[in-house]
């Protein structure tokens, strides 16, 4: 429809901003949890000062699940979230995929501000028969990170689009995909991205 068409170029069409990526500081934004109030969070802000930074798109399923041990949790999201905010990124570069039926899920009350702040988007969805929808959050996550040139934050390596799509998107899941491990709230990112591979502030700025 053309409601869905309008939504859908809002979320991959990124208006268009200064050169200068790196939000200042803003009372009125949500400030990031104490939880990254630490040496190493403060030197990637250093690095990533300045620089032209990479949207990220998180797999908000598979964070709110590994988060919450298997059981969806949207705290894991706002921690995603809050991690990038950490490191300089604005609202307008972290966009949150999740299928539609995890909002119900929130217990904690995470997402009305995120969806308001327009970081969480809900996943397409195909209703089958009365019982039964198909959900579409995967092509999702990788389209829109094909068309925003930016980086695929999931542990979920998304072999069937792999097996069924074409060179933009097996390239994008190849190569701007970053792994993540929660300890405790702390979300932590690997670096180098990969054994032998770029720093994460050249990953997440190129």
């Amino acid at each position: 429809s053309n409601a869905h068409e309008t939504d859908i170029t809002a979320l991959i069409v990124p208006t268009k901003k200064k050169h200068n990526t790196i939000a200042p500081h803003n009372n009125n934004r949500p400030q990031a949890s104490d939880i990254n109030d630490n040496e190493l969070v403060r030197e990637m802000r250093q690095k990533l000062k300045g620089r032209n930074l990479r949207d990220v798109v998180i797999d908000g399923a598979n964070i709110g699940r590994t988060y919450g041990d298997s059981e969806f949790s949207a705290r894991g999201i706002k921690l995603a979230v809050d991690l990038f905010h950490s490191y300089g990124y604005p609202d307008s570069k972290i966009v949150v995929i999740v299928p539609a039926h995890y909002l119900s899920k929130d217990k904690e009350h995470i997402f009305p501000n995120l969806i308001h702040r327009k970081i969480v988007h809900k996943a397409f969805q195909q209703k089958i028969d009365d019982k039964n929808k198909r959900f579409y959050d995967d092509r999702l996550i990788v389209d829109v990170a094909v068309v925003r040139k930016g980086i695929i934050l999931s542990n979920d390596f998304y072999r069937d689009l792999l097996a069924d799509s074409g060179d933009a998107v097996r390239k994008t899941i190849r190569e701007r995909l970053l792994c993540y491990r929660f300890i405790g709230d702390n979300l932590c990112l690997p670096n180098p991205v990969s054994e032998g591979g770029l720093p994460l502030d050249t990953f997440l700025s190129m």
